[in-house]
């Protein structure tokens, strides 16, 4: 997980989750939600960026996540799958606390 610094596409690693039950977790919440298609275009960059690994090799896709204004929502980005999704209230406060092991509404972003 990487995190943005300052304003800019930036990026610092944030956090590594290494629970393998929040790793599922979180996967799995992302596999059951109806992705949209196409390319979307943000007025910034996004605030985190993660993806899974196994072994330290890389599976599966690259997501960059925003949260909403209200820090009560997030959307993600499979930029090269040109897919994207707003996630409701109670999906994104999960999969935010499974990723950053943080309440989303608390967030400073």
């Amino acid at each position: 997980m990487q995190k943005r610094v300052g304003e800019e596409d930036q990026y610092e690693l944030f956090k590594e989750i290494t629970d393998n039950d929040v790793v599922k977790k979180a996967a799995e919440l992302l596999e059951d939600v109806r992705w949209k298609n196409g390319v979307v275009l943000m007025t910034q960059p996004p605030h985190y960026k993660f993806q899974f690994e196994d072994d330290n090799q890389s599976i599966g896709s690259n997501y960059d996540l925003w949260i909403s204004p209200n820090k009560d929502q997030v959307e993600l980005v499979i930029e090269e799958q040109e897919k994207y999704i707003q996630l409701n209230k109670n999906q994104s406060a999960e999969l935010f606390e499974f990723v950053t092991e943080s309440q989303l509404i608390n967030s400073n972003e």
